[in-house]
């Protein structure tokens, strides 16, 4: 192809009609947000470190047992603190924290196990920074020391130094069948009742969420008790009438006074509960002159019968003198027992009827006597606070206290204070002062082996008076002296 052809082909090409296929456009680039980040891709910024908390330190006087006492200087701007405990020896036992605390100081009481305890105090400031310090402190984690003191003739004080660490103490010994756990640092043994060598043992004890899971071999100690007994008897030695009764002249029941005398006794355990009750009845004495039964006393007629001045039977001088007691006459066993330092309390309460052939409120002055039993030992003020009342030194006494009196009988309201009999029209015997406000004012005494050894210290039997007064009354109700005999039987 010549030159000039291929001239007119190019030209033809450049003249003809074309189609025009246009590019894709090109998008415009944007400014856009970059996606967020799943949360366990970035790490959370540690605040930034600001001044440890200054003088951390642990207060040993304020730590023991389980408990830890810490405290540090209030730091300048701070917003709050916090404390950490972590165990050295087992990191997985033992750790806590505490909540945010607004003072410098607080009692942790995570120390449940033996070992090494470390504490981190924490300060938050207000500008967002965060100091910290620590202090370590080791748990004992051994038995304490242990010194006996006596408490009693029966039993023994046990006091120990508390130990950090321990969150308690485990006693054992006589009268713990089961021991006793307690978290003070002493306790008071309960009372033995018979004299020997006994022996205790202190055991330091770790629990931890509520369940033990170490104790220590524990601390063995003894100590020798020395309980004094003796056994003792009451009786009735013998009465006088400092004033007789009036009496109709043609009543027919014997010239003179007539009288028998009766005793409630209780006795009581060492919680003041009654464990015994019982009312004991002399026979009737006077006239015998067709009452064969009485036994003869008084000088109204060459056949008995009590007037003022008589005595029976005649004071002796001597104890070799003294007639042993019997239950048919005077000198009368009233009660019979064993005393010692640690039991043994007995409550007697006698009483002088003149006999008027009617001993049916008898019935119901026992009924009395022995509703407000339970409550003599608390209304004779032997136990609670303050000292004992007049009977505890053989001084017998009314019970006046509580609440006005009652006739409600044979079930009396037990805090009344003395005796009320129903109403009869009967010719009925009577306490010898029964006309004392309308009602009889039972005399009481008190006996335990300290009152008992102290009066036959010196004789092994002692006697004491006691007088039932009326006042202006006695015309009418009489008065008399009853003497009481208290007696050791076995050698002191």
């Amino acid at each position: 192809m010549s030159q000039t052809t291929r001239a007119l082909i190019v030209l033809a090409a450049l003249l003809a009609p074309t189609t025009v296929v246009s590019a894709p456009p090109v998008p415009q680039r944007q400014a856009t947000t970059p996606l967020a980040a799943p949360p366990n891709v970035l790490q959370k910024l540690a605040p930034p470190v600001g001044p440890p908390p200054q003088n951390v330190a642990i207060d040993l006087a304020s730590t023991y047992g389980p408990y830890a006492a810490l405290t540090w200087s209030p730091a300048p701007n701070a917003t709050s603190y916090m404390v950490k405990r972590r165990m050295v020896e087992d990191p997985s036992c033992c750790n806590g924290s505490s909540p945010a605390l607004s003072t410098p100081s607080w009692r942790d009481s995570g120390l449940s196990r033996k070992g090494h305890y470390i504490f981190t105090v924490i300060v938050n400031y207000a500008d967002g920074s965060v100091g910290s310090a620590e202090a370590g402190i080791g748990s004992d984690g051994a038995d304490p020391a242990v010194t006996v003191g006596y408490a009693g003739p029966a039993s023994v004080a046990l006091s120990w130094t508390l130990m950090k660490g321990v969150s308690g103490y485990r006693i054992t010994g006589p009268g713990l069948p089961n021991g006793v756990f307690v978290q003070a640092a002493s306790y008071t043994t309960p009372p033995v009742q018979t004299s020997g060598t006994y022996s205790w043992t202190v055991t330091s004890m770790y629990y931890e969420g509520g369940a033990e899971v170490a104790h220590g071999p524990g601390t063995v100690v003894s100590a020798p008790l020395t309980i004094r007994s003796g056994r003792f008897r009451i009786s009735f030695e013998r009465f006088k009438c400092v004033t007789a009764k009036s009496e109709d002249p043609f009543r027919a029941d014997g010239r003179g006074n007539e009288i028998y005398i009766t005793a409630q006794v209780n006795t009581y355990d060492l919680n003041y509960v009654p464990t015994s009750m019982q009312t004991v009845r002399t026979p009737t004495f006077g006239d015998v002159e067709n009452y064969p039964t009485r036994v003869r006393a008084g000088s109204a007629s060459p056949t008995g019968g009590i007037q003022t001045g008589d005595e029976y039977p005649p004071a002796v001088t001597l104890i070799s003198q003294l007639q042993p007691p019997t239950t048919s006459n005077l000198p009368f066993v009233v009660w019979e027992g064993d005393l010692s330092e640690v039991y043994g309390l007995v409550i007697i309460s006698p009483a002088i009827w003149e006999s008027d052939g009617n001993d049916n409120l008898v019935g119901y002055y026992t009924a009395y006597q022995q509703g407000v039993a339970p409550n003599l030992p608390y209304r004779m003020n032997l136990v609670g606070d303050g000292p004992p009342a007049g009977g505890i030194n053989l001084r017998w006494q009314p019970v006046l206290c509580c609440s006005a009196p009652s006739p409600n009988y044979p079930a009396p309201n037990h805090g009344d204070s003395h005796f009320v009999p129903p109403p009869s029209n009967l010719w009925l015997d009577s306490p010898t002062n029964m006309g004392v406000s309308n009602g009889y004012y039972p005399m009481y005494v008190a006996i335990n082996f300290a009152l008992a050894d102290s009066e036959t210290a010196v004789n092994p039997a002692a006697q004491e008076e006691i007088s039932f007064v009326n006042g202006t009354d006695n015309w009418q109700y009489g008065q008399y002296k009853l003497y009481v005999r208290i007696e050791r039987l076995t050698p002191r």
